[in-house]
């Protein structure tokens, strides 16, 4: 029997507990929020989308954004990741509460995935 080798490099694994907190930021560096959740799509085993909250004071008023994990690219320093669209664009992306993000027939997802295909953001995956 043959196996195929390959090396992963531990330096670039991540925690999906450490994924979670970090910060968002948007292509000028500003802050934009936090990731709070990964979305993971049972069947493939790839994260679909992560949670990014935004506003609020210790919780209250938060909005929680699904942003589609295409749209991030990780940032050594400051720790955390870019998301390749404006602010402007978040602001006015899909929020939903917690009971909405929850339930299996909201459609969510295709909604947010409707909302950030649309946008005009340069070449690549959403």
């Amino acid at each position: 029997m043959t196996t195929a080798s390959y090396t992963i490099d531990d330096a670039h694994l991540m925690s999906a507990n450490t994924l979670a907190g970090l910060t968002l930021f948007d292509r000028g560096g500003d802050k934009l929020g936090v990731i709070k959740e990964l979305f993971v799509n049972k069947l493939t085993g790839q994260i679909e989308f992560v949670l990014g909250a935004t506003g609020g004071f210790l919780g209250v008023g938060e909005k929680f954004h699904p942003l589609p994990w295409g749209l991030l690219t990780y940032n050594p320093t400051p720790e955390g990741y870019v998301v390749a669209v404006g602010k402007d664009d978040i602001r006015a992306a899909p929020a939903y509460d917690r009971d909405q993000l929850t339930s299996t027939n909201y459609g969510w997802g295709d909604q947010v995935h409707r909302y950030f295909s649309s946008l005009k953001r340069g070449p690549g995956p959403v």
